[in-house]
Formats: C-alpha cells, sequence, structure tokens
C-alpha cells in the first residue's frame, strides 16, 4: 500500500542512478534512528535508500563526507589484498548530478548504497563462534582505518560517546521533568548516582592523555555487520554514520552490550536480562584479533570497564529520551524507552556481578 512516507522515497530515488521502474520499495531493517528502504529494479539489482534523521544529524552533508573519505580509504584497503571491495565496504550510488547525496524539500539527507551481494545481517541471539566473527570486523575496522589520511573525520554527533555528558544531559531531564515523568524512576536515577566513579573512568583517562582516540565505528551492534550468506563469516560493516574519532574501548563495550547481553535490548522484565561469558570471551579474543597492534596494553587491561561504562551510557540515553517524552529513540508501546533503560542497567548489574570472571577472561585471552 502506498503511504505518503513512501511516495517520497520513491520520487527521491528516481533522482539517483538506479536502473527504473522499481518493482518493489519497502522499509528495511530495524534501525532506531533512519529510514531505510529496500529497492528491487526491475533487473533484480538491490539497493538501500536511506533518510537520515534531521533532528540527530543536524549536518548531514558532514556525515556524508565522512563517509566518502571512509568508504574511499577502505576500498584501497581491500583492493591491496587483491579481495573485491564491492563485497566488503559499502558502495555509493551518486544522483544523476554526480552527488552521493541530496535533500527533501524539509532539508533531510538522502543516499543509496548497493545492496551488498550474498550477505545478511544476523537479529538472532549470537552464538560464540557468530560473537567472535563480529568483534573481530570491528577490531578490524579500527586497525584498516588507522592511517586515514588527515584532516580527522568530522564530529558529527558531539560528545556521543561522552559519558559525563550524557549524565549531565539527564541531570538536565530530571530537572526539567518536561514529560511528568521523573516522580516514576527514583529507582533508576538512584542506581546512576551510584555509579558516578563509572561514569568518569574512561573520560578521566582521555583527559590525562592515557587512551587515544581512533577512528572508530561508535555504533557497534550485531545488525551493523553483514555476514555472508554461504560462509557464515562478516564480511562488511554498515551504518557508518558515527563513524568518526572515539575510543576503540566504546566500541568493544558496545559491541559486549548488544551481543553478550541475554535477553533483548528491551525486555520488559529486567529479571531475564544477564550475561553470557562465553560470548563475551569470544568478543575479547575476536576483538584482539581484529584490532591486532593498534590496541595498547593499557585499552586491553580496560575492556570489561569499557563494556560497564558504555551499557550504563546507552541506559542513561534511554532514560533521558522516556524523561524528555521520547523525542529521540523510535518507540513501539508506551515506556518503550524506559524498559530499554532498565534492560541496560540489568545488564550493568549482571556485569558487576561477574567482574572477577571477567577480569580473568581478560587476562588470559
Amino acid at each position: 500500500m502506498s503511504t505518503p512516507k513512501s511516495d517520497l522515497a520513491r520520487d527521491i530515488a528516481a533522482q539517483f542512478d538506479v536502473p527504473l521502474p522499481l518493482v518493489s520499495l519497502a522499509p528495511w531493517g530495524t534501525g532506531h534512528i533512519n529510514d531505510t528502504f529496500l529497492l528491487i529494479a526491475a533487473d533484480g539489482a538491490r539497493f538501500i535508500l536511506q533518510r537520515l534523521n534531521p533532528t540527530v544529524f543536524l549536518q548531514g552533508a558532514l556525515v556524508m563526507e565522512n563517509i566518502e573519505r571512509v568508504t574511499t580509504h577502505l576500498q584501497k584497503k581491500y583492493r591491496a589484498r587483491g579481495l573485491d571491495p564491492r563485497r566488503h565496504v559499502l558502495e555509493q550510488v551518486p544522483t544523476h548530478a554526480g552527488a552521493f547525496w541530496c535533500q527533501d524539500a524539509g532539508g533531510a539527507v538522502w543516499r543509496v548504497y548497493h545492496a551488498v551481494a550474498d550477505a545478511h545481517p544476523v537479529i538472532a541471539a549470537p552464538t560464540p563462534q557468530l560473537a567472535y566473527h563480529a568483534a573481530r570486523a570491528f577490531g578490524e575496522f579500527i586497525s584498516l582505518l588507522a592511517d586515514l589520511p588527515a584532516p580527522p573525520l568530522h564530529e558529527t554527533i558531539p560528545h556521543f560517546h561522552d559519558t559525563p555528558a550524557r549524565l549531565a544531559q539527564l541531570q538536565q531531564a530530571v530537572a526539567a521533568d518536561t514529560a511528568r515523568r521523573v516522580a516514576h524512576v527514583a529507582p533508576e536515577l538512584a542506581f546512576v548516582a551510584q555509579r558516578h566513579a563509572d561514569v568518569h573512568s574512561l573520560a578521566d583517562l582521555v583527559k590525562a592523555g592515557r587512551l587515544p582516540l581512533r577512528v572508530t565505528h561508535n555504533d557497534t551492534k550485531l545488525d551493523n555487520i553483514l555476514f555472508d550468506d554461504h560462509t557464515g563469516d562478516a564480511r562488511c560493516v554498515i551504518d557508518l554514520d558515527t563513524v568518526m574519532p572515539g575510543l576503540a574501548l566504546h566500541d568493544f563495550g558496545d559491541c559486549v552490550r548488544a551481543t553478550a547481553r541475554i535477553g533483548a535490548e528491551d525486555e520488559p522484565d529486567p529479571r531475564n536480562v544477564g550475561l553470557n561469558l562465553e560470548v563475551f570471551a569470544q568478543l575479547v579474543r575476536g576483538f584482539r584479533d581484529g584490532a591486532g597492534a593498534q590496541l595498547a596494553a593499557a585499552e586491553c587491561a580496560l575492556l570489561a570497564q569499557a563494556a560497564k561504562v558504555i551499557t550504563l551510557e546507552q541506559g542513561m540515553r534511554f532514560l533521558t529520551d522516556h524523561l524528555k517524552g521520547d523525542t529521540y529513540f523510535k518507540i513501539h508501546r508506551p515506556g518503550h524507552n524506559l524498559e530499554r533503560a532498565r534492560a541496560q542497567f540489568a545488564l550493568v548489574a549482571a556485569l558487576e556481578r561477574h567482574a572477577g570472571a571477567l577480569a580473568a577472561i581478560v587476562q588470559s585471552v
């Protein structure tokens, strides 16, 4: 059935160098932020059309500039290995005017990628083997971009993984109480307040010059990797909108948060949220194998702490959005962001309960 959003998407698609007519245009993926559509042309060619959320990405042109630099660099790396970059790197489709993006009447940025052939995202709970391949892919992503020529990439979302800044945003949301919800989240606010030292732990090391900034992905969920249909290996890292200067520890920590968690990100009952230690071990092994010599000893020692910090940060982000009236993340039911926040905090508690085991795993890998 045609909708105003799909009609707009079809009009936008016609501005790009894709074969027309399209035989199919349908929503695709599970992302919280952007609008994504799968396009299928009459000749069977498949494309991904995306609208960047202008509320989140205030300077979409800078996002696209980062992506062009990153994909160009990665393509050269894979060609040097004798590999077909179209199988390992997102390939942008130009508009008829030769640009890699366009804007709609509301100012939102749209872009089109070639769909990566014979590859798929994984949504189901990961096996330890799958976790290893995912973490290795994200670690290798950091390694391949270590020599990206200057200047530094644009910071497309300022303070994106600045955990103290996320705490400040939560405190501002509490003070404003726009949606009149603060009275109902006292336990969650107390949970955060008890972990003040964790909030500042990695940020303080950055300020002290003890942790390096790198080119990082910054959103290392399992479904941001495409896996080979035949071998099951991780083949292509996708969703490059947040690629910018950051910490390798944040990438690893977010990979743990998304992959080693038992229970869904929005599990309504926090008692069902836990930690898979076997998956955690494979994430450590894969990330270190992928990043190789890029990881310093100080970073390796903080892998478990990184998982705790980034999970706490994400919980604060969900809680902040709940208090502000659900203005950032897409929700599917009332209280959805609060459920997400509680699930993150339950995972933080699980990481704390298993702190000894995690330390042993990190030391032994």
